[in-house]
């Protein structure tokens, strides 16, 4: 488990980075239908000051739904470029990191994508990894993702 906790840190830290340049383009983000706002788990707060303490106007918001990883990370690279965001996931450090937490966390994943100056970071886990994050009420074959979303 605190292996798990470390890799997961480390994965957000080097996403801390892709926010910190972050403008005032106000434009909505994409919202999964079906899904179920949450509160963020204990250890994902502690994640989310990485956001907040380098991007004083981020906010980090917890969603869970019973859709599987793979239909959640679609619909968000679908809506994104179709609402005129552009898919930063590939970028090496984005790319980096997906990589070692799908490698910690099976079916786990992150996407960042930006317009203008305007960043966002979905970071997504399994239902099974999920609880263990401590979200609740989530199915096995389920997803808990969190929106990091800056503006500064």
């Amino acid at each position: 488990m605190f292996r798990r906790f470390m890799s997961l840190m480390l994965v957000l830290v080097v996403l801390s980075a892709f926010l910190v340049a972050c403008g005032d383009d106000n434009s909505p983000l994409p919202t999964y239908a079906g899904a179920t706002s949450v509160t963020n788990p204990d250890a994902t707060k502690s994640i989310s000051d990485v956001f907040t303490s380098s991007n004083k106007d981020a906010k980090v918001t917890s969603f869970t739904t019973a859709d599987a990883p793979d239909k959640v990370k679609s619909f968000f690279t679908d809506n994104f470029k179709k609402n005129g965001w552009n898919d930063k996931s590939g970028d090496k450090s984005i790319a980096d990191s997906s990589t070692q937490l799908s490698g910690v966390m099976n079916g786990a994943f992150v996407q960042a994508f930006e317009k203008g100056n305007h960043k966002a970071v979905i970071v997504a886990f399994p239902g099974a990894s999920a609880s263990l994050l401590g979200y609740q009420n989530v199915a096995d074959t389920g997803t808990a993702y969190m929106v990091v979303d800056a503006n500064t």
